[in-house]
């Protein structure tokens, strides 16, 4: 069977079939799409991908059933990573990456270690030495240590692991708090962190807390308005939760709002949890950051599912509305926000062989749709409605929007577009107006959206100081609420969301110390809920609280929210690099246009065979009819002959008289 579809294959391709050798840039759709399915079915393994993916060589004809990876690789091990490679150690973690060695452990982050026990006090590793690979593709650059882990800051104990705390002394040890003062010899005064053993369930997010969670001392305010929240207030300071814990809860509230078909089309993921008004309140690029964070946490049905509903209800301009009841549009305009992200997840999937076989449709679509926003500088505008003014945020998704569909000319016209006309003192410019020049406006999360999205690897140029400037403009530096962050410079209200946002970007500055003092602000805020509401339902932080006490309704649990929390607790970012996989959209679109015209030429041979056909009868039609009228008009004349010579022979033996009467006058007329 094998032998009959390779014979298949090479007729379609007109060529030798080579071992090792991949279907050219230029074959068609329908080339790459059968012989995936050819590879794949060979080795056993039947397979959803049509394009991008597709086996490496004939490196699976021959494989084991089961041992074909979904990348095309014919495995050691029918065990593969998330990113769809082998995992020929066979040895996998939590967090669903590979691990490098079979000796490996399961460290209590779910990452896995480098080595099978931790490094010896005094090891001299050096984290130099240590490879991003080694705790997994998510783990950013820097932050693995010697011991294996995905350490949220880049410093590490002489024991080889993280210093959670971000306060070490000469001695070489971590401290346990970071406002411990070094001893005149060079020890921490309250005594060397202690690193928990894998599976422990000890203390909570001992990655960003610069100390246990039980010893917060600090009374939250009360919360008066809104029962469930001041039994979650209860929680806090007596009850941990361990990482693993935080990670369930906040993956639980955001699959609760995830539809499953009975209400609203599978994969739709409300705003919040859908009560009365069930799936009222669909945000596209809201739904792509949570697809995102639920890929990268291994709930890959999840996020396709999502995808899926994106790709469902884009416009037929090729964009996305700003919202949606169920599958309805609130209105019909396009919105670049709403579209670059929802590219993001789509492109993301498909790169790392989890799209749906429509998806590079709904790609192509999406393309064409931004690249007619585009200015000539190399930004992009912000969509029907936005009065030719050019916003950061969208100009930053565009980044990696354009990376993950191959535009990569038009990536590197946005980033030098941004360093030109974005960049400024402190921070970047939130918004352009049409000539380009800036518009002022209250300082917030759009001002620092690239760092957010680590597009430093792409090339953008940071604001000298912007990581001190969010805390001045953001961030409360002491009194009951230290460590919250606000909605925007001066707003009232102080948001979770914003906060965590800001510690990606923070993150991404290599600032340790706002990330953790937000996160004690956060789990001592009241705002998270780790017990049930009046409906039953765990998770998700409240939108807001203002220093009075005054908090936001329950309801109001954003998905968002939740999702940028477990970027910030996970480790996860917007995206791998400039050296992450990217779709040949273009090409695509070549392949497409190169159907288009093929179907359009063979509608105009078939159209013009019939037409020559119908000609050909209609010829044949007139000529009959006229052969038809000539046969007619000659019997005609032949008979008033007769008739005439019958009429003058009467004439003769009868007279004159019969000439001008009877029928011969009758018969002339009626011919």
């Amino acid at each position: 069977q094998a032998s009959f579809w390779l014979n298949v294959i090479l007729l379609l391709q007109g060529q030798p079939w080579s071992y090792g050798s991949g279907c050219s840039q230029f074959c068609h759709l329908s080339q790459m799409q059968l012989k995936t399915w050819v590879c794949l079915l060979a080795s056993g393994t039947c397979s959803t991908f049509v394009l991008g993916i597709t086996c490496s060589g004939s490196g699976c004809i021959h494989c084991p059933t089961g041992h074909c990876s979904p990348a095309g690789e014919c495995c050691d091990t029918p065990m593969c990573g998330n990113d769809g490679h082998c995992c020929n150690s066979g040895k996998s973690c939590g967090d669903g990456h590979c691990c490098p060695s079979s000796s490996s452990k399961c460290l209590a982050s779910g990452h896995c270690s480098l080595v099978s026990s931790p490094l010896p006090v005094g090891a001299s590793a050096s984290p130099a030495s240590v490879s991003v690979q080694d705790c997994g593709h998510g783990c950013p650059a820097g932050s693995c240590s010697p011991a294996g882990e995905c350490c949220p800051l880049t410093m590490f104990a002489n024991d080889g692991h993280c210093c959670p705390s971000g306060k070490q002394c000469s001695d070489g040890h971590c401290c346990r708090f970071a406002t411990d003062v070094c001893t005149p010899s060079g020890h921490c005064p309250t005594g060397a962190m202690q690193q928990p053993q894998p599976q422990t369930q000890a203390e909570p997010l001992p990655h960003l807390l610069p100390q246990p969670l039980q010893d917060i001392s600090r009374a939250p305010t009360p919360a008066t308005t809104i029962m469930t929240t001041t039994m979650n207030v209860g929680n806090v300071g007596r009850q941990p939760f361990s990482r693993d814990d935080t990670r369930a809860i906040e993956l639980s509230y955001i699959l609760r709002c995830q539809s499953h078909g009975a209400t609203a089309p599978r994969g739709a993921i409300n705003d919040i949890y859908p009560t009365t008004d069930g799936y009222s309140w669909i945000v596209p690029s809201e739904v792509a950051v949570v697809g995102w964070t639920l890929f990268k946490l291994g709930k890959t049905e999840a996020a396709t599912s999502a995808a899926s509903y994106l790709a469902n209800i884009q416009l037929q301009k090729g964009c996305w509305a700003e919202q949606y009841n169920v599958a309805s549009p609130s209105s019909n305009l396009c919105v670049t926000r709403h579209t670059v992200q929802p590219v993001m997840l789509i492109a993301g999937l498909q790169a790392r062989g989890s799209g749906a076989s429509g998806y590079m449709n709904t790609l192509a679509k999406a393309a064409t749709w931004l690249a007619s926003q585009l200015h000539p500088s190399g930004l992009i505008g912000g969509g029907d409605d936005s009065n030719g003014e050019f916003w950061m945020s969208d100009n930053a998704y565009a980044v990696v929007a354009w990376h993950r569909l191959g535009e990569l000319q038009k990536r590197d016209a946005a980033v030098r577009a941004i360093n030109q006309h974005f960049l400024s003192n402190n921070c970047w410019h939130h918004r352009l107006g049409p000539d380009l020049l800036p518009i002022s406006g209250a300082f917030s999360w759009i001002h620092f959206a690239p760092a957010m999205l680590d597009l430093r690897a792409f090339g953008v140029e940071y604001p000298q100081g912007l990581g001190n400037h969010m805390v001045e403009a953001l961030q409360i530096g002491n009194g009951p609420d230290a460590g919250a962050v606000y909605e925007r410079e001066n707003s009232p209200k102080m948001m979770p969301g914003i906060g965590f946002q800001a510690s990606l970007a923070w993150r991404d500055l290599g600032l340790r110390q706002p990330v953790a003092a937000h996160t004690r602000w956060c789990l001592a805020s009241g705002l998270w809920h780790a017990a049930a509401d009046s409906n039953g339902i765990a998770g998700g932080w409240v939108d807001w609280k203002k220093a009075s006490g005054q908090i936001a309704p329950a309801e109001q649990r954003f998905i968002d929210t939740s999702a940028y929390f477990l970027m910030v607790t996970e480790g996860i970012r917007f995206h791998d690099g400039p050296q992450e996989t990217s779709m040949p959209i273009a090409l695509f679109q070549q392949q497409q246009q190169q159907q288009e015209r093929l179907s359009t030429d063979w509608w105009f041979y078939r159209a013009g065979r019939n037409a020559v056909a119908v000609c050909g009868v209609l010829v044949a039609m007139t000529f009959f009819f006229l052969v038809l009228a000539r046969s007619r008009s000659a019997v005609c004349h032949a008979k008033t002959r007769l008739e005439s010579t019958s009429l003058f022979s009467s004439e003769s033996e009868l007279g004159g008289d019969a000439l001008g009467s009877g029928p011969s006058a009758e018969l002339v007329q009626e011919c």
